[in-house]
This record gives C-alpha cells, sequence and structure tokens, in this order.
C-alpha cells in the first residue's frame, strides 16, 4: 500500500470516527517528498463535515470555497473511501431530468423513458440501498435542479453533497426552501500560513521561502501544488542545487512565470 493510500484512509478514519467537527492536527509525511493536498486541513474539514451530515441525516450539505482549494480532493477522497458514495461533476445546464437519469444509470437503475416512474424507482431504491451523493460544481444548477434534489433527498432520506464556488451560497439562499435542507454547511478558506508552513518545512523549504510562495498563491492548494512542481524541476535541473538553497526571489520568479 502506498504512503498516499495509508494517509487517506487515517483521513477518512478520523474523520468518521470524530464525535465532533473538530479537526485533529495535521501531521507532515515523515519523509521529505512533496506533501500531498490530503494532509491539509481544508481536505480534512471537508471530509470531517459530510461524513457529519450524513451521520445527523442532513438532507443537503453545502460546501463551498475558491477553485483550488480543496473541495473536490475531499469530495473524491470521500467518495473513493465509501462504497455508498457517488460523485461527478455537474456540466454546465445541468437539469433535473438528467440528475434522474445519471443517477439511475450509476446505481444500475433499468427503467423506461418515463420521468415520473423514473423517479419514483428511483426512490424506492435509495430507500432500500442509501447512498451519499456528491455533486461538484453544484453552483450551474438552477432551481428546478435543486428543487429535484431536495425531493430525492427528503424523499429517499439520503444527503446529498453540493459542492462549488462562493457563488453556490448565493444559488442555495436565494431558495428559502431550499437553504432550508442545508442543515451543514461549510466554507473552504485558503490555508493559514502557520498550518502551511508545518506542512511543507519537513521537506527541506525555509520559512522565508515558504512565506513567499503563501504570499504569491494567497494560500490557494491547487496553485501551491503547481508552484512546487515547478520549483522542484528547476532544482532537478541545477547540478548541486537543493530545496534549501531556493531563495523568495526564486519563488517570485517562478511564479511570474507559471501563476501569472
Amino acid at each position: 500500500m502506498t504512503r498516499g493510500k495509508i494517509l487517506a484512509e487515517t483521513i477518512m478514519q478520523e474523520a468518521v470516527a470524530a464525535p465532533t467537527i473538530t479537526l485533529p492536527p495535521v501531521q507532515p509525511a515523515p519523509e521529505p517528498a512533496a506533501p500531498t493536498i490530503l494532509g491539509t486541513p481544508a481536505v480534512r474539514l471537508v471530509v470531517n463535515r459530510i461524513a457529519y451530515a450524513v451521520k445527523r441525516g442532513s438532507p443537503l450539505c453545502i460546501v463551498s470555497g475558491e477553485h483550488g482549494a480543496g473541495k473536490t480532493t475531499a469530495a473524491t477522497l470521500y467518495a473513493n473511501s465509501n462504497p455508498r458514495a457517488l460523485y461527478w461533476q455537474a456540466p454546465p445546464e445541468y437539469n433535473a431530468r438528467e440528475i434522474v437519469a445519471d443517477l439511475c444509470d450509476k446505481l444500475g437503475i433499468r427503467t423506461g423513458e418515463a420521468w415520473r416512474v423514473r423517479t419514483s424507482v428511483l426512490v424506492s431504491h435509495l430507500q432500500e440501498h442509501p447512498h451519499t451523493v456528491l455533486i461538484d460544481e453544484a453552483q450551474r444548477l438552477d432551481y428546478r435542479a435543486l428543487d429535484m434534489i431536495k425531493y430525492v433527498a427528503d424523499t429517499a432520506g439520503v444527503t446529498f453533497v453540493l459542492l462549488g464556488s462562493p457563488w453556490l451560497d448565493r444559488v442555495i439562499d436565494r431558495h428559502t426552501d431550499i437553504a432550508s435542507r442545508a442543515w451543514v454547511r461549510v466554507r473552504v478558506k485558503p490555508i493559514e500560513l502557520d498550518a502551511f508552513t508545518a506542512l511543507y518545512e519537513p521537506m527541506g523549504y525555509s520559512k522565508k521561502v515558504l512565506k513567499a510562495v503563501h504570499e504569491v498563491t494567497k494560500g490557494v492548494m491547487r496553485s501551491i501544488t503547481a508552484l512546487f512542481d515547478h520549483l522542484d524541476e528547476a532544482i532537478a535541473g541545477t547540478p548541486g542545487m537543493a530545496r534549501a538553497d531556493l531563495t523568495p526571489d526564486h519563488v517570485r520568479g517562478v511564479a511570474d512565470e507559471v501563476l501569472s
């Protein structure tokens, strides 16, 4: 089993077993390899809140935040670790009928094309075989799609996790009937400097370099990961250079090329 899989299983066990939504401390990787995004507080928080929402029986769980903050990573981690979880991304103009069709397809439900029959069979199936449904890019959903999700969640007694950009909060809150079913919410924020430093300093980077990385990426993990990949590639191509030799100027120079 790879170190990444071990870390993923540990995060899931901690999140699901936690009696509250208090997060366990981040444990840096024991060897000087670039740490995975799985170890960030944001990912742990999202996994924990999803598990809490399912345990509480919340019809909807809303996860919002900037792109690249770890929402998708957390959702796929949860889905891959839970055989009764389904995850996919909503395409543009995703509608209620497509949601029902996709759910039926993913659950192996074979019915006719009749809209009401499909919905009825889907609800009955979920009542007998509960699944947690995670839909990413949910800010794309219109009211009819959200209303169908609410109906299925309420009638079948399952939890739908909707993940998306900060705009998702506005989409949900403009409809009081939808918002009333979201008993659990989490807003994912960029990683704080202290947590970021604790995660990456054991990998051989100086505090000055880490501060510079945090500044140019604004704490967004997707940008952080991309920047470190480019920095490590530059180090590998420079004989005798190590991570400890990097300077803030190196960071800013590479960031200007790959992040601007």
